[in-house]
């Protein structure tokens, strides 16, 4: 099992670092790309930040990008102890449009959350990746995003701009909970999946919500160089037990290596690889201290042939992923009392409320497909139930006193004392 976490995870970070360091389609190997370069959190001081919120409350924020989604899977899979696969792309495309409405502590905390020091850095990266879109015979990267709000909810004209300026999008106006609702999105992402995730989200999903964002990611790649080798059975051994799986056998030119693990990057057609990794030291481990960034910067295109070994793969995750977004540094835009996201709507206060995220990922001998979504539900502020209180009884089966009080000029109309009845 630990080679198939570390194999169909790594997926997504391929989508976000190869596609954002190389330019132009390829047919075969490539050469070295450009490094990306790292921004700059938004006051990074090493451990967290303090925003101040309007009442003057200060909130620690992480501000420690989370590169390639690691310390996310880190987090999910500490939750069910299972196979996992995120893309870091589709989450941080649909918290982008988010991000277009947001101000104040909400609006610092997403830029800390997205590495960025300002929202156009953020928006520019979209707008790059919307762009680099490829749909021919050997390679497929398509995006598609969707905005619908309810139809007692009235979005600024100045976000409907610049959603429409930024995502190629317009916003739908619709009657969020309701069958036909849960239907349309349904069919989104059933459409703009190629079918490989066929539903998000049902009528009861949408309930109280006032606005409900999606994106959906569908990739195809061909290997640049197909596989010669047939496909053989063999054993793969996993955390809990040993399997019968289907295997590939090839060799690459492309290695990493740092303390903790060693990796290939095999090439598909256009400007996407797949990028294998496998720590060091047996047993289970977090991707957090594998060091991703650092060992892609010790990527070798020259000095080795990699003999390497690939599972088929075809495997399905997801569902509500609210609670990791939380803990991965995302946290007053959950929160009612100090979420900000005035840009969005000038009569309703808005909140996030939840994350569902979904993706299916199939490997074989001629290439890779695989698709996520993506859907971030917001709600109104004053929608949010109250944090339950201690209990306490107040009983009047004996003598007791009332006042009848007018409380917006501090006056008492009556007051009584009751001893007897």
């Amino acid at each position: 099992m630990k080679k198939m976490i570390c194999l169909v995870t790594v997926f997504v970070m391929m989508l976000t670092f190869a596609s954002c360091t190389r330019k132009e389609p390829v047919k075969g190997p490539v050469s070295e790309p450009a490094k990306e370069p790292v921004s700059e959190p938004v006051k990074d001081n090493g451990t967290g930040t303090k925003l101040s919120t309007d009442d003057k409350e200060e909130i620690n924020v992480d501000t420690k990008e989370d590169r390639y989604s690691a310390r996310l899977v880190d987090l999910l899979y500490k939750r069910h102890k299972e196979n996992v696969v995120v893309s870091d792309l589709s989450i941080k495309m649909a918290l982008a449009m988010c991000l277009e409405g947001a101000d104040g502590t909400t609006k610092a905390e997403m830029l800390a959350y997205f590495g960025a020091k300002d929202e156009r850095e953020v928006l520019d990266k979209m707008t790059e990746l919307l762009s680099s879109q490829t749909d021919d015979e050997t390679v497929k990267m398509l995006l598609a995003n969707m905005i619908l709000y309810n139809d007692d909810t009235t979005l600024s004209e100045a976000y409907i701009k610049k959603i429409q300026e930024d995502f190629d999008i317009t916003p739908l106006e619709r009657k969020l909970f309701s069958d036909e609702t849960a239907t349309e999105i349904n069919d989104f992402v059933k459409k703009n999946t190629r079918g490989l995730i066929e539903r998000i989200t049902k009528k009861e999903d949408l309930e109280d919500l006032k606005l409900f964002l999606v994106n959906t990611l569908y990739f195809k790649g061909t290997w640049a160089h197909e596989i010669d080798y047939s496909a053989y059975e063999d054993t793969f051994h996993g955390l809990d037990k040993d399997n019968k799986v289907t295997f590939y056998n090839d060799t690459v030119d492309t290695y990493f290596e740092n303390d903790k693990a060693v990796a290939f990057a095999k090439q598909y057609y256009g400007n996407y690889e797949f990028i294998g990794i496998l720590p060091k030291e047996e047993g289970d481990f977090d991707l957090e201290s594998l060091d991703l960034a650092g060992l892609l910067e010790s990527r070798d295109y020259s000095s080795y042939d990699v003999d390497i070994i690939l599972p088929k793969l075809d495997i399905e995750y997801g569902g509500d992923i609210t609670d990791c977004i939380k803990e991965d540094g995302l946290r007053t835009a959950f929160d009612p009392l100090h979420a900000d996201f005035s840009g969005m709507s000038e009569d309703t206060e808005l909140v996030l409320s939840k994350v569902i995220h979904k993706t299916r990922l199939k490997l074989d001998g001629k290439g890779t497909e695989a698709a996520a979504v993506t859907a971030i539900g917001m709600k109104a502020t004053g929608m949010f139930m109250p944090e339950e209180k201690e209990k306490k009884e107040v009983h009047l089966t004996r003598p007791f006193v009332f006042i009848i009080y007018d409380y917006t000029t501090d006056t008492a109309l009556f007051t009584g004392k009751i001893i007897d009845l």
